[in-house]
C-alpha cells in the first residue's frame, strides 16, 4: 500500500526522505516498531540521527507518517472502484480486482510484516485502533454497496442476504492474507474465485 504513497511525496521532499521511509519500513518488518530505533534507522538510511528531525520531530510522529503511508490508500474504492462494474464484467472485475488486492500482498511478504505490526500495536494506541476498525468495516461496507449495485444491474438475484454475502467476501480476503502473513501457502486464486461464483450464485 505504501508503495503507491509516498513516490510522489518523494519528488517534493527528496531523496532523503525516501531514504528515511525505506529504512523504517525495513527495520519495522525486521525487528518491529518497539525495537527499530531511530538510530538504527537514520545508520540505515546513511543520514545522521539528527536529519531525521528535519522531517519528523519524534520516532512516534515518523511511525505515526509510516502508518498513515500504509492505511490511507488501502480503501475499498481503490481496489474495487463500483464506477467500473457493469453487467457484462461485474463477476470477472470482482475475481480481478480480489485477486490484484491478493497479489499485492504475495508479492510483499514483507509488507504484510509491517501491517501486522501495526494491527498488533493498535492495541497500545487508541488512533491506530480506530483507523484499523474503520478501514475493515469499510471494506465491508464496500462490498454491501458493491452487491447492491450488482442487484440493481440484475446480476445478483434479489432477496438475496448481502449483509452475510458481503462479509464473506471480506473475511475470506482477510483470512487469506493472515495465512500468507505467517507464510503459509494458500490456494489463494481458487478460493477467491469460489467466494465470488458463491456470491454470484453461481454454486
Amino acid at each position: 500500500m505504501y508503495k503507491h504513497t509516498y513516490k510522489d511525496e518523494t519528488v517534493a521532499k527528496g531523496d532523503t526522505y525516501k531514504h528515511i521511509i525505506d529504512s523504517a519500513l525495513a527495520l519495522v518488518a525486521e525487528f518491529g516498531l518497539e525495537k527499530a530505533s531511530l538510530s538504527m534507522i537514520a545508520n540505515k538510511a546513511g543520514i545522521s540521527k539528527p536529519a531525521i528531525y528535519y522531517y519528523f520531530s519524534s520516532k512516534e510522529a515518523l511511525l505515526d507518517h509510516l502508518f498513515n503511508l500504509l492505511f490511507d490508500d488501502y480503501q475499498f474504492d481503490h481496489y474495487f472502484p463500483l464506477e467500473t462494474y457493469t453487467k457484462d464484467n461485474f463477476s470477472s472485475l470482482l475475481t480481478d480486482n480480489g485477486l490484484h488486492l491478493l497479489q499485492e500482498y504475495d508479492e510483499n511478504p514483507e509488507l504484510l510484516k509491517i501491517i501486522n505490526h501495526f494491527i498488533v500495536y493498535a492495541g497500545q494506541k487508541q488512533a491506530y485502533d480506530e483507523k484499523l476498525k474503520h478501514t475493515l468495516t469499510e471494506f465491508l461496507d464496500g462490498f454491501r454497496r458493491l452487491l447492491i449495485h450488482g442487484q440493481k444491474l440484475g446480476v445478483i438475484k434479489e432477496g438475496e442476504d448481502l449483509t452475510a454475502k458481503s462479509q464473506l467476501l471480506g473475511l475470506v480476503l482477510d483470512n487469506i492474507s493472515s495465512y500468507l502473513l505467517m507464510g503459509i501457502k494458500v490456494e489463494s486464486t481458487a478460493v477467491w474465485t469460489q467466494a465470488v461464483s458463491y456470491v454470484m450464485g453461481d454454486d
